[in-house]
């Protein structure tokens, strides 16, 4: 009878807000996610409270109006920050999540007041790409770096004169690269591309992230075009070899994944080896981000279904990183 094979999964913890703190240099952002490292308030819970006024402790259990159904205000608050996080507006907040405009305007300017790293950091993003204009008043002359309407212009006439665009006093670059080396060209306006210039970097490099882990999943270092330290017995990949060599059956290979977790299937004697190596791997210090390592969560289970207790013993528990993992790396190939 073979062997009864697992599952083994895991996911960075909050990478899109880590990404975020590191390009920012947001102090408050950064505060919390290494407080949350040491068992303390998640971030998550933190916004919630900020945003729907409660105790942080009774973030998962207060429930609120979330696209017309009561949810936990921990989840609402999450996707409701992250909104803000990429800088999205708060008419589109409010159609995406169907809640009324002014709400979603008070709970992105709390954001805003309580980040205000991120608030620099994604104006000297958009005044870099999309230049510093400078706008004109048709009947007075009047130089003014924002649009709009020329204040004394309008009392005066009685009805509203527009300030014209005049030009830049610093030129649009265009094109806005990450550490990883992926570039966008931004030929729009400032209020068309500001919100896809934000979430650029946090998203592209999480992308570029997951490549590279998904390849070193496989044995592959990418980067250094060297094969990775991996388990023996797991499904390799490298440049250059057969296919037919590289793809044949495995006890161990990568079975599935998303943008920020990978699901390996391996036999369950092995289980705790692969874990360690997957967390390794994943936890290992990124060069491109100054040498940063970002935390991973692991469990393990028959299934891909949620484990909740005498409901589904073969769902996925929560592994525990307790031991130090080290790899020796491969002096060859095979």
């Amino acid at each position: 009878m073979s062997e009864r094979r697992v599952f083994v999964a895991a996911d960075w913890s909050a990478i899109e807000s880590w990404l975020t703190a590191y390009h920012s240099g947001d102090t408050t952002l950064l505060g919390e996610l290494q407080e949350q490292l040491t068992g303390g308030l998640k971030t998550h819970s933190r916004n919630a409270a900020l945003i729907y006024g409660i105790d942080p402790a009774d973030a998962k259990t207060h429930l609120v109006n979330l696209k017309g159904r009561m949810v936990p205000a921990y989840n609402a608050g999450k996707r409701v920050s992250h909104m803000w996080n990429y800088g999205a507006g708060a008419r589109q907040g409010a159609r995406t999540f169907w809640l009324a405009e002014a709400f979603m305007a008070e709970a992105f300017g709390k954001l805003a007041a309580k980040y205000t790293g991120i608030v620099h950091w994604r104006k000297t993003l958009a005044d870099r790409v999309f230049g510093e204009p400078v706008f004109r008043c048709p009947r007075c002359q009047l130089i003014a770096v924002d649009d709009g309407d020329c204040g004394d212009c309008t009392r005066s006439v009685g009805v509203p004169i527009p300030l014209r665009f005049a030009g830049y006093s610093k030129l649009p670059s265009r094109v806005e690269r990450t550490v990883f080396g992926r570039r966008r060209l931004y030929e729009g306006r400032r209020a068309n591309g500001a919100n896809a210039l934000t979430s650029q970097h946090p998203q592209s490099c999480g992308a570029s992230m997951w490549d590279i882990t998904f390849a070193r999943l496989h044995g592959y270092d990418s980067v250094e075009d060297a094969p990775w330290p991996s388990p023996e017995g797991i499904l390799r990949y490298y440049p250059g070899e057969r296919w037919d060599e590289m793809f044949k059956a495995a006890p161990i290979f990568v079975a599935t994944g998303t943008y920020d977790s990978f699901y390996l299937e391996c036999p369950e004697s092995r289980a705790d080896e692969v874990m360690r190596w997957l967390l390794w791997t994943m936890e290992t210090a990124w060069p491109e981000l100054g040498g940063s390592r970002f935390p991973a969560e692991g469990m393990t289970g028959e299934n891909l279904g949620k484990f909740e207790s005498g409901v589904n013993d073969g769902g996925l528990h929560e592994w525990h990183n307790s031991k130090p993992f080290t790899m020796t790396p491969l002096a060859h190939w095979r």
